[in-house]
């Protein structure tokens, strides 16, 4: 059996993490991450969200901060998607703000 060949690092996909924090008048009680990123996943469709490859890394219930791996090539509509988000579409009745914090290419450089 042959052994597959690795991908060249040139021919990867680029990842980009973005932190993002979200403002309510009221702290919340439960983790948002999944309905976030539901939310980012229908304002981008299906096609986009599939490329974009959204995967929620962790978040914070005390920060009520996230962070979402993606594509490089999908950093801004993720932002637009992120800015688009509404109370109704998280099961909030109070105003909901998603300000995205710093967007890097290595992890541990948003944790600082």
């Amino acid at each position: 059996m042959q052994k597959i060949k690795r991908l060249l690092p040139s021919l990867r996909e680029k990842k980009r993490y973005l932190c993002y924090e979200v403002s309510t008048k009221h702290p919340l009680k439960k983790d948002i991450s999944a309905q976030v990123k539901s939310h980012v996943e229908r304002t981008l469709g299906l096609f986009d969200s599939a490329e974009a490859g959204l995967l929620s890394i962790s978040y914070d219930g005390d920060d009520q901060r996230g962070i979402m791996k993606m594509n490089n090539r999908y950093v801004e509509k993720v932002r637009v998607a992120l800015m688009l988000l509404q109370a109704e579409d998280i099961g909030m009745s109070e105003d909901v703000l998603v300000h995205t914090k710093k967007v890097s290419g290595n992890l541990g450089k948003l944790a600082s």
